[in-house]
């Protein structure tokens, strides 16, 4: 991620040939999802931390990336939903932090 700071197109070249080499790892797809975003390459930021965390379920920040770009978008229903699923009502303090997060709170 410090590459990415320092000099982003580098950054991609790696993140995509790592890819190449296993396009499974949910840290070279998280990882393009950041690249993505910076770009404002959205959708396709969301549908790179959807197959991150798809790959990896506890994989928390491509979750929560791919929640807040649907939040930016005010598809809300889809971000609740979403947060919703991955965490569940079941108790859970972090379920009403998410909850929090995606109805726009701010701390």
């Amino acid at each position: 991620l410090f590459l990415l700071e320092k000099d982003p197109i580098l950054a991609e070249k790696y993140v995509d040939k790592a890819l190449k080499i296993n396009e499974f790892s949910d840290e070279a797809l998280y990882t393009k999802g950041l690249i993505l975003q910076r770009k404002a390459q959205y959708k396709d930021a969301a549908m790179v931390y959807e197959k991150a965390y798809k790959i990896n379920p506890s994989h928390i920040l491509a979750f929560y990336n791919r929640a807040v770009i649907e939040y930016i978008f005010e598809n809300n229903a889809e971000s609740i939903w979403e947060i919703q699923a991955y965490i569940g009502p079941n108790g859970n303090d972090n379920y009403y932090s998410w909850y929090g997060i995606a109805q726009g709170v701010r701390g």
